[in-house]
């Protein structure tokens, strides 16, 4: 029997893998879909038919998609959604990217593949002459200064106390934190983490920003992680206070925020830099 349910990305990130690939399918829009894989990576599926010959194109991520709907009409439409598809030339592109470049300079990588997938589909689907090609490519992109700053010895230090401090007060988001430090994940990748991918002598995870990846745990991270295992009660390391989802990254960057200023860390260091 075909599942169907009014598909979300709360939906999406609730679904539990199984022995085998599963897809629930949209109740309100037909051909759209959740495919779900048996070592739990999620994604958006949208199959349609063009002149009698089925197509299945995957559309992303939860989350993923709602992130590019963003940089869309934010920044993508307003600038070039009143051209043709397939007028579009590589100097409209260009003085796109020169000038969102200057505004925004850590958006434009992620709108030019964004961006560039975009025309690649629109090809071939036959939206856009083949003989036009993608203005995208060709297009050198932006190159932004390095940002972030690593901690030291003193910074850490300082960092250690507060964290002691709050641990009665915010148990998961201190974990997080000393997670990170010991592991180099990234912070969604912490904020997100399931108990399913946290094995005796490392993380396997399933849906890292690079695709699955394995992270080799010290010892102080696997003590830390058994000490969080004594009062866990659900799928997530680490919960997030409202409903049954993980921390949410405004969670994790309020408390990070509030730590690092209690700590007397300068304000450009990041999670993203533990």
């Amino acid at each position: 029997m075909t599942e169907r349910a009014r598909l979300t990305d709360a939906l999406a990130l609730a679904t539990r893998p199984r022995e085998r690939e599963y897809a629930v399918h949209d109740t309100a829009l037909q051909g759209f879909m959740l495919r779900v894989q048996p070592n739990g990576t999620r994604s958006w599926v949208f199959r349609f038919r063009r002149g009698g010959t089925p197509h299945r194109v995957t559309l992303g991520k939860p989350d993923a998609v709602k992130a590019t709907m963003s940089y869309l009409n934010s920044a993508i439409l307003p600038a070039l959604g009143h051209l043709h598809v397939g007028s579009v030339v590589r100097a409209d592109v260009a003085r796109f990217f020169h000038e969102y470049g200057r505004r925004k300079p850590g958006g434009v990588k992620r709108s030019h593949d964004i961006l560039r997938n975009m025309f690649d589909c629109a090809i071939a689907w036959g939206h856009r002459p083949e003989a036009a090609g993608n203005p995208c490519k060709g297009i050198v992109r932006y190159r932004r200064p390095p940002r972030g700053r690593l901690l030291g010895a003193d910074d850490l230090a300082k960092l250690g106390a507060v964290l002691r401090q709050r641990e009665g007060e915010n148990p998961a988001c201190v974990a997080a934190v000393r997670l990170l430090l010991l592991t180099g994940c990234r912070p969604g990748e912490i904020r997100r983490l399931r108990w399913c991918e946290v094995k005796p002598d490392r993380l396997a995870l399933i849906d890292a920003k690079t695709g699955p990846m394995h992270v080799l745990l010290g010892e102080a991270a696997r003590e830390l992680l058994d000490g969080v295992a004594e009062t866990a009660s659900g799928e997530w390391v680490f919960p997030g206070d409202r409903g049954s989802g993980p921390l949410s990254t405004n969670e994790l960057w309020t408390f990070w925020t509030s730590v690092r200023d209690a700590a007397g860390i300068v304000a450009d260091a990041r999670l993203h830099d533990l």
